[in-house]
């Protein structure tokens, strides 16, 4: 590299210094790297160090002496302020982020049957494409964005049907020797699988969990089946489409949430089945927001809340386990009724919340993986009070419903320390199930 003078270090000392602050932060580090690594100076440094003729070894005169320098200075002030202009009117024209696709989210008035919409990232074009009453977590976004997974019925039956987010296209998989309601569940990481619900069967072999093509193409394949008088729901594929992890449900319904029991873990060809929550615990799912469980995006380890006995008191925290075995270990502090935890896209962090207990103020928390920097984000003592949160597909927005839950409150988002940032509804409802796909 060419030797440094006094002049190139004050050059280098000023950019580093002054301009960091008047142009974004990638013409800064351009000029940076020009000062400090570029072997043959180009024409315009030779010009500003005294002219083309100059010596390589000149003496230096002070910086401020010279009105080449004056001038070259005064354009690049001009150049950052057009620059950091430009990029505030750009950043209005151009969506959040170019992998952030649709949002899905059910809004419930209270007044008969919760829509079911779509609207574009920013919450422009809202598109209504079902119906349903009591319906919950029961659409789901293809790995792709481009499909939507929605209960339906056939002849009586609770049958699984796939749309596009128009609610357009819709094709039923249909089952005709299957006796028993098949509802939606999961789609397998590559799309080219789902995994469905058994409810409504005839016996008790028949309830499990089912796989079969996202193109009806093949016949139906029972991975599990459920311990008598339970049901198998929630299904969960591994980011690798190795595994499935699924609640197995107890009868009848806990003091708040939809479901509880245990979780399993199970390869996707039915063999390994282990149980995973902690001996004295019960694993419980809402039927509102947020999963209750989520996979690491390597596929080593799984996430899932854990509530104590006895049931009622709804003492819960958060655990974390190794796919390959050991016991979980608990990563967060006690909460009350802890339903939802989600992992970010690129595996530092873990949101999880609180279902509503009745009161109203659930309390939503944000950790590293570990359980470090625990932060609280949404309830009682933050200025944020609302519900959940999932994470954007680039993972640098949280979507949340903030206000109430009891039909008093809207979608917004907020980054990771809790600043909020842009509201995605405007029609005051109690908003459930709410999700991001990425953009086709």
């Amino acid at each position: 590299m060419t030797p440094r003078d006094p002049f190139e270090t004050t050059l280098e000392h000023w950019l580093d210094a002054e301009a960091a602050g008047m142009a974004p932060a990638t013409i800064h580090d351009d000029a940076m790297r020009a000062a400090r690594l570029v072997r043959q100076r180009p024409t315009w440094f030779i010009w500003l160090r005294g002219g083309v003729d100059a010596a390589p070894r000149a003496r230096v005169r002070p910086l401020v002496a010279r009105p080449q320098v004056l001038l070259v200075l005064g354009l690049i002030l001009l150049l950052a302020t057009v620059v950091v202009v430009g990029a505030g009117v750009i950043r209005q024209l151009q969506p959040q982020s170019s992998t952030n696709g649709r949002i899905m989210f059910a809004r419930d008035r209270a007044v008969g049957k919760a829509e079911y919409v779509t609207t574009g990232p920013d919450g422009s074009d809202e598109v209504r494409f079902m119906e349903a009453d009591q319906c919950g977590q029961c659409t789901f976004w293809s790995p792709d964005g481009r499909q939507i997974m929605i209960p339906t019925t056939v002849d009586g039956r609770l049958r699984t049907a796939i749309i596009a987010p128009d609610g357009m296209q819709q094709r039923t998989l249909a089952f005709p020797d299957a006796t028993f309601g098949l509802g939606p569940g999961a789609w397998s990481p590559d799309g080219r699988q789902v995994a469905l619900e058994a409810v409504e069967a005839d016996a008790a072999s028949q309830y499990g969990i089912y796989v079969t093509d996202s193109d009806g193409s093949s016949a139906l394949r029972q991975v599990t089946t459920a311990i008598a008088g339970r049901t198998d729901e929630v299904p969960t594929y591994s980011p690798d489409g190795r595994r499935i992890a699924f609640l197995s449900k107890n009868p009848g319904n806990p003091p708040v949430v939809y479901g509880s029991g245990d979780l399993f873990i199970v390869n996707a060809d039915g063999t390994d089945l282990r149980k995973v929550n902690p001996t004295g615990t019960t694993f419980v799912a809402t039927a509102a927001n947020g999963r209750p469980m989520a996979w690491s995006p390597d596929g080593r380890q799984i996430v899932f809340n854990a509530v104590e006995e006895p049931l009622d008191a709804g003492r819960s925290a958060v655990y974390l386990a190794n796919v390959e075995g050991g016991d979980p270990v608990r990563i967060s502090e006690f909460g009350s009724w802890i339903a939802m935890v989600e992992w970010s896209p690129d595996g530092a962090w873990i949101v999880w919340g609180e279902a509503d207990n009745g009161d109203g103020r659930p309390r939503t928390w944000i950790a590293h993986s570990d359980g470090t920097a625990v932060r609280q984000l949404i309830g009682p003592g933050t200025p944020i009070s609302g519900c959940c949160a999932t994470w954007s597909p680039d993972g640098t927005r949280l979507l949340f419903q903030r206000g109430d839950s009891r039909g008093n409150g809207d979608l917004w988002t907020m980054d990771k320390n809790g600043a909020v940032l842009d509201q995605i509804t405007h029609q005051q409802a109690r908003y459930i199930w709410f999700s991001w796909a990425p953009a086709p």
